[in-house]
């Protein structure tokens, strides 16, 4: 019980202080600064420019034939054959 009693006077201590503060606010008007200032500051545009993304083209996958002397041949053929 005496656990919870100090509980109570620390959560009492700690509302009186909540109360005192928000009255030196009022008093000081900061309230209305600091609504005035959050009012004042609106979110600029970026310097930056938007850049919209590339589409990219598909890609042929198939095998390209640079070469003259190879160009009208049948293009190769790598899998292993049995004899």
């Amino acid at each position: 019980m005496a656990e919870s009693k100090k509980k109570l006077t620390y959560e009492e201590c700690r509302l009186k202080r909540i109360e005192e503060n928000k009255k030196r606010w009022q008093e000081l008007k900061l309230t209305m600064l600091a609504e005035d200032v959050h009012n004042a500051t609106s979110p600029k545009p970026s310097p930056m420019k938007k850049v919209k993304p590339t589409v990219r083209q598909e890609v042929d996958r198939s095998a390209v034939r640079r070469s003259n002397r190879v160009a009208d041949k049948p293009p190769p053929n790598y899998k292993e054959r049995s004899m």
